[in-house]
């Protein structure tokens, strides 16, 4: 059974306070599967609002000490009977919409007849509005409304409910009689109930609903926390000793296999090289702006340039023999493009340094350098990461 306790009070209470509830203005309750009401009125005795809709409560209780209460929702409850709320002096609107209100509890109103502010009243969708003259007996019984499931409350409704309340009341044990009296009531027999057997619904048939939902849900929840855990690929996967993988060993002329392990689109990280400038050459590979930097490790060979980005393995012959110390890394904040500038061999670090301003990462010095993350050295004798450009990428 699901209980309103401090903790959730705290939780759910405006304003929030770590002192009290004394000035607690408002709480919203709604949708936790709570069964009966309690504690509200000894620890919130200044609350105006109380949302407590879509719960499965039977009765409205504890709440006569809300002296200032001006505002109750409790639709979608199990309530059958209208009780609870005649020392509620302050009280404006009351919400009952969709609970199982039947007919012959419509004499209940009389206890709010005393309530000088009660100007909203909402019954829509209970079994009692199913009477023809249910309205106007509901106005005879509350004069001082104003509105009644949303609709303004005439004076003519008014004067006219007045004069026929008699009529009603008999009208409304005759009802009783012929229609509520041979529905009688549905009694939870779960034991006799055959799966495939439809109950009238009913208070008890919406709790073994709910109920049995939760149930579902929380054996739900603990497959789902043990079957990653007992998932015989996992166990497999786990019980393995997992190496990190390494660009791979490339021999001094530079001999290597072509190889784009990549997940981008058309199967591979989408690269571009640029030969145009004889001094340099720039290579540029769409990496993704979300990617750490701290995934990515190059290597540059005369003759070829291996990238290892994220475990996967990019690597590249390239058309003319370059200068592995003087190459430069850089990567674009705004688009995470990784562009390599490769001086060509003779050239040298003076060449290296004329191209060091390539700025969005699309090989064009665009005057866009606060793109420019920055740079890393990349030597053939040892593996480095792209970490000189930092992790500063949008967040997701």
């Amino acid at each position: 059974m699901v209980l309103i306790t401090e903790a959730l009070l705290r939780q759910r209470a405006l304003p929030a306070g770590d002192e009290g509830f004394s000035e607690v203005r408002e709480i919203a309750l709604h949708g936790l599967g709570i069964e009966r009401i309690n504690l509200l009125g000894h620890r919130c005795r200044e609350l105006r609002v109380l949302m407590l809709q879509n719960n499965v409560i039977p009765r409205i209780e504890n709440l006569h000490r809300l002296k200032v209460l001006e505002y109750v929702n409790l639709a979608i409850n199990n309530i059958t009977m209208i009780e609870g709320l005649h020392r509620c002096e302050s009280l404006q609107r009351v919400d009952l919409t969709l609970n199982f209100i039947p007919a012959s509890a419509l004499p209940g109103l009389s206890n709010l007849r005393h309530l000088p502010d009660l100007r909203h009243l909402s019954l829509l969708g209970n079994p009692c509005t199913r009477w023809p003259d249910w309205r106007p007996y509901v106005i005879s019984k509350l004069p001082q409304l104003t509105h009644l499931d949303g609709v303004e409350v005439t004076e003519d409704e008014r004067d006219g409910a007045a004069c026929t309340a008699k009529d009603l009341e008999a009208a409304l044990d005759l009802w009783v009689l012929q229609v509520e009296g041979q529905a009688g009531t549905v009694q939870e027999d779960a034991e006799d109930t055959q799966e495939h057997d439809r109950l009238p619904w009913s208070p008890e048939q919406r709790l073994r609903d709910f109920r049995e939902r939760e149930h579902l849900q929380e054996e739900l929840r603990e497959r789902r926390a043990t079957s990653s855990a007992a998932s015989p690929f996992r166990q497999r996967r786990c019980a393995l000793p997992q190496e990190p993988r390494t660009l791979p060993i490339l021999s001094r002329d530079g001999s290597v296999l072509q190889k784009n392990e990549g997940k981008g689109c058309g199967g591979g990280w989408r690269f571009s090289m640029d030969d145009s400038d004889p001094h340099v050459l720039a290579l540029e590979v769409h990496i993704g702006k979300h990617l750490a930097t701290t995934e990515i490790e190059t290597e540059v060979l005369p003759r070829a340039v291996q990238l290892l980005i994220s475990g996967r393995l990019l690597s590249l012959h390239l058309p003319d023999e370059v200068c592995p110390d003087a190459c430069r890394a850089a990567r674009s904040r705004a688009t995470g493009i990784l562009v390599l500038t490769l001086p060509r061999e003779g050239n040298g670090r003076v060449a290296a340094s004329k191209q060091a301003g390539i700025s969005s990462g699309r090989g064009k010095s665009a005057g866009n350098n606060a793109a420019v993350v920055g740079a890393a050295q990349a030597t053939p004798a040892m593996t480095a990461a792209v970490v000189a450009c930092g992790d500063g990428f949008p967040p997701l």
